[in-house]
């Protein structure tokens, strides 16, 4: 059988070797408790925020929808309608790490290729929340952009989930919960 040569593109190997350097400059996660594993996934994806576009305005919120308390940001990017239609875009982390935060440029990049604001929401994390407390929250969150969404430039009624690993299945998993109950 032939092997197949690999080449990596020189911008694409200069980050995979910055990445490398930053997790080597952790102890490995297995070695720490999930407060510890948070710390050292957001110091390393810190860099993956840098950079991107900018938006004509990001607000932040710390507020309970109807559930308990949840952070999100929304992006808002220059030439979206107001109210704008919004993706609610749900971190990924195995239920257990990241944030808005370390997802931030690419919900920025959402938001400014598809002209449309988006919502990063800070569901809670595993293990200290068990289920079904994120999905408790974020169906609550829906429920409010519906009723409320215009306080921050939202269209109540052009709502669409989206997320990567954990939070496309919490997007799901409140889509479903919400299916007959939402608009």
């Amino acid at each position: 059988m032939a092997t197949v040569p690999v080449t990596i593109d020189p911008e694409i190997r200069e980050f995979l070797d910055a990445m490398s350097a930053r997790w080597a400059a952790h102890p490995p996660l297995g070695s720490l408790d999930y407060p510890g594993q948070r710390a050292v996934c957001e110091a390393v994806r810190s860099r993956w925020a840098e950079g991107g576009p900018v938006m004509a305005r990001t607000v932040e919120r710390e507020f309970d929808p109807g559930a308990g308390l949840l952070r999100i940001r929304v992006y808002l990017p220059e030439g979206a309608r107001d109210p704008a239609p919004a993706l609610v875009y749900l971190h990924g982390g195995g239920f257990t790490l990241f944030s808005i935060d370390t997802h931030d440029r690419l919900m920025r990049e959402y938001a400014a290729a598809g002209g449309f604001a988006v919502v990063g929401v800070d569901y809670p994390l595993s293990p200290e929340h068990k289920y079904p407390v994120a999905l408790d929250r974020i169906a609550a969150l829906m429920l409010w952009l519906r009723d409320h969404g215009d306080e921050l430039g939202i269209d109540g009624s052009r709502l669409a989930m989206g997320g990567d690993s954990a939070g496309a299945n919490l997007s799901f998993a409140t889509a479903l919960r919400l299916r007959d109950r939402i608009f």
